[in-house]
């Protein structure tokens, strides 16, 4: 007769700590999740953020011109977009709005299209509401010199490498700063996901410093090979001295994924401070948001490719550094 209280007993014990002994795999959840994002062919999506990175992306003379003025604006700004995406063949449209810290937070609209190896843009300063300048991507790589050309394959890659740079420094936290949400989170469309987090607090952030220190070598190689940053940046940001970037609090990552594994919201927000040459400490963040809805579901695309527009020469020639 005891034996049977006995077993009772133990299995009452373990219900009522299996909260605290259960093994979670939520690591593993997350970088499944970031894994399928690669499976993203039409999507639409819409975001915002707030970057202040200083001077830390270095100008080069080995990048393409678009992408260089382009991440010497955007590095220090607030920017809000929505748009949609296809991925083969390579379609993109998307209303980006910045506010960079050297126009006084103003308002920049640009917005974007590309299709048929093309890439429309049109720059509020430069062309009128309706012109847009024309670049035709398969011939950027060889214009006036440039060794890293912006294409739509690296274009296309894009979900790849946010997934390969996130999977590079997740693999290494350890599986007790996971945490998943109890509720269901609401998504936009009437549709219920499950919320994953890392919060940075006075436990795990040296842990998670030494971690980005570590894999930041490795970060900066993956985009110079997928064309968003140069070789000559590339190089550059390694001449930091990486070791003394630490996360610091208020930082956090969440994630919400749907019920078949795609990755629907994403919030990233990383405070870091970093010694520059004279071995100044200086502070900056990066505060992401980005949301995805309709994936491979054929959403429309509604802007038609511009009548009225300038050749990418002249664009290039504005540009370029003067002499």
């Amino acid at each position: 007769m005891k034996k049977p209280k006995i077993i009772f007993t133990v299995l009452l014990t373990c219900t009522l700590l299996s909260a605290c002994t259960e093994a979670t795999h939520y690591k593993q959840d997350v970088q499944a999740s970031l894994t399928k994002q690669i499976e993203m062919k039409n999507y639409a999506f819409s975001g915002d953020a707030d970057i202040d990175l200083g001077n830390f992306i270095p100008q080069a003379k080995d990048s393409n011109p678009i992408t260089t003025n382009l991440l010497g604006v955007l590095q220090n700004s607030k920017l809000d977009w929505n748009g949609v995406a296809n991925t083969d063949p390579v379609q993109l449209e998307v209303d980006l709005n910045a506010s960079p810290a050297v126009l006084g937070g103003s308002k920049l609209p640009l917005p974007m299209i590309l299709k048929d190896n093309k890439l429309y843009m049109n720059i509020p300063v430069l062309n009128q509401k309706d012109e847009y300048y024309a670049i035709d991507l398969t011939t950027l790589g060889t214009a006036a010199g440039q060794t890293t050309p912006l294409t739509p394959e690296s274009l296309k890659n894009v979900s790849q490498i946010a997934s390969t740079v996130a999977n590079l420094i997740i693999g290494d936290i350890q599986e007790k700063w996971f945490k998943k949400s109890a509720a269901p989170t609401p998504l936009k469309d009437g549709k219920t996901g499950s919320t994953y987090t890392i919060d940075v607090n006075d436990q795990n952030k040296a842990e998670l410093s030494t971690i980005l220190q570590a894999k930041l070598p490795e970060i900066i190689d993956t985009l110079n090979k997928n064309g968003v940053i140069s070789a000559g940046q590339a190089e550059s940001l390694k001449q930091n001295d990486l070791k003394s970037i630490q996360i610091e609090i208020p930082s956090s990552i969440a994630l919400t994924t749907d019920d078949t594994g795609f990755i629907r919201d994403q919030q990233i927000k990383i405070t870091f401070s970093l010694k520059d040459a004279a071995g100044a400490t200086a502070t900056h963040h990066l505060i992401l948001h980005q949301s995805y809805e309709q994936i491979n579901q054929n959403p429309k695309f509604t802007k038609a490719i511009p009548q009225k527009i300038k050749p990418f020469e002249d664009l290039l020639k504005l540009l370029s550094p003067k002499k």
